[in-house]
């Protein structure tokens, strides 16, 4: 039952960060390798936990870690994401190596509004 939770977790992330790169990055800058993101085990980002500064929330002391990746076409972005655990409270991994779990890969291509509206 845990994992099933900790599962629907992960899937949350991997929609929720599709939708910020969707929504808040501009197209050009949907590229490559995106930074590690890290959440604790109630989703909370950074940006969520009061915390001053974005470093303050690490592999250490979270429980998830996010990563996206992108390949660039001419009018539109594939973008993948997935999202690692540990079993245990806390203590995300900081590579995908070390992740006992993985949320499948969520893809989606993101197309160049910009292109359109000419």
């Amino acid at each position: 039952l845990k994992r099933t939770g900790e599962t629907s977790m992960a899937m949350n992330l991997a929609a929720s960060t599709l939708e910020s790169l969707r929504v808040e990055m501009a197209f050009d800058d949907i590229d490559g390798t995106g930074p590690n993101v890290y959440y604790d085990r109630f989703g909370y980002g950074f940006q969520n936990t009061g915390l001053a500064d974005p470093t303050a929330l690490n592999a250490a002391n979270s429980k998830y870690m996010v990563r996206w990746n992108a390949e660039s076409r001419d009018y539109y972005v594939d973008v993948n994401v997935a999202v690692y655990w540990n079993a245990g409270g806390i203590g995300a991994p900081v590579v995908p190596s070390e992740a006992k779990y993985k949320v499948r890969t969520v893809n989606t291509r993101i197309v160049n509004r910009e292109v359109f509206r000419r």
